[in-house]
């Protein structure tokens, strides 16, 4: 009877593991265990075209079960989610029309519920989530909001980054850009701004007040500059702002601070190195030294030859030194530049000119 028994249980052990393995493994839509390998394996517009066939309805059952990871070894869930927050917003970004957008993609729905769970789990300790997810979703909030500054949409980038500080209050990362974004929107003198929820839904439609506006960017980049005094761009933006409120000396102080902390690496920071000789030589002008303001301009051209607002700024304060022929001289160069290329047009849309290094800094994270 023994020997009769030994086929039944050598037959058990065989089925079980089989069976295990079946319950282990993930559930995920068809397509979507292909995407995340393809994301992961380097193929970014291989993984969205896998991606995109994915229906809408399934996505977020998708991202709970890559939350869950069933199956997935434990030192393997946080990468794999870190390549499914990388690969939607990439959809997201590549198939939002350039004109403004007032529906919630649900791709982007997708990733904010994983950044958020990831966020959550590193302020716990849990979930194997340290520092590194914990930073990781702050960069997330960045980049979507530097998204959204780049489309003018700050109805949607004030309600990330409202979120963003929620969730990281004393980050001077997030308190520069959401100064940033208040300094944006400051340049506006009239109209209405339509807020949203990160959820898509629209909130409400409020009137513009520039004043009220450069008094909270003056105060979002006080505490990150407080909380970060090496962190040079929220200086350059405290400088600027407190010139245009009046504040000369509290303005040529941070700017001055800007170019003594670039000193050492002014490959690096060229662009805010041209911007804070800008921005001295438009106080100059306040100040009514001329001289001085021509001597800004010109150690800002040293760094961009060919940029269009130091140029034009130029030959403004030559003409109103009385220096008539260089003045036509000077507006006569910015005529004949061939390319368009001034730091100043990206300062203007707050923290879209570091969208791409964010980008790939996210993209690199989701391969990892």
């Amino acid at each position: 009877m023994l020997r009769a028994l030994i086929p039944v249980v050598v037959g058990i052990l065989l089925t079980v593991p089989a069976q295990a393995r079946q319950q282990r493994r993930d559930p995920l839509p068809p397509g979507y265990e292909e995407a995340l390998a393809t994301y992961r394996g380097g193929s970014v517009l291989g993984a969205l075209g896998l991606l995109s066939t994915v229906s809408d309805s399934k996505l977020v059952d998708a991202a709970e079960l890559v939350w869950r990871g069933t199956g997935v070894p434990p030192e393997l869930r946080m990468g794999r989610i870190r390549t499914a927050v990388a690969m939607h917003s990439e959809l997201v970004f590549r198939r939002a029309p350039a004109r403004r957008v007032f529906t919630q993609d649900p791709s982007l729905t997708v990733a904010r519920l994983l950044v958020r769970r990831l966020a959550r789990a590193a302020d716990e300790a849990s979930d194997g989530a340290g520092a590194a997810e914990r930073r990781f979703a702050r960069d997330w909030y960045l980049l979507v909001a530097s998204f959204w500054h780049g489309r003018g949409e700050v109805g949607w980038s004030r309600a990330y980054l409202d979120e963003a500080r929620d969730l990281f209050s004393s980050d001077p990362q997030v308190l520069l850009v959401s100064g940033a974004d208040r300094e944006m929107l400051s340049h506006l003198t009239a109209g209405f701004l339509r807020q949203f929820r990160t959820n898509g839904e629209a909130v409400r439609d409020t009137e513009i007040n520039p004043a009220k506006e450069l008094e909270e960017a003056e105060k979002l980049l006080r505490q990150a500059a407080a909380r970060a005094p090496g962190l040079v761009e929220a200086r350059l933006r405290l400088g600027r702002v407190l010139y245009r409120r009046g504040d000369l000396a509290g303005a040529t102080r941070e700017l001055r601070a800007v170019l003594e902390q670039t000193v050492h690496e002014r490959g690096r920071y060229e662009p805010m190195r041209y911007l804070a000789w800008l921005f001295l030589g438009v106080i100059e002008v306040d100040r009514g030294d001329l001289a001085a303001a021509r001597r800004c301009y010109t150690e800002a051209l040293s760094l961009f030859p060919e940029g269009q607002a130091a140029l034009l700024a130029l030959s403004e304060a030559s003409y109103l030194d009385g220096r008539g022929a260089e003045a036509a001289s000077e507006i006569v160069s910015l005529l004949r530049l061939r390319r368009k290329e001034d730091p100043w047009w990206g300062y203007l849309l707050g923290d879209w000119w570091h969208f791409e290094a964010r980008l790939t800094m996210l993209r690199a994270e989701g391969m990892r």
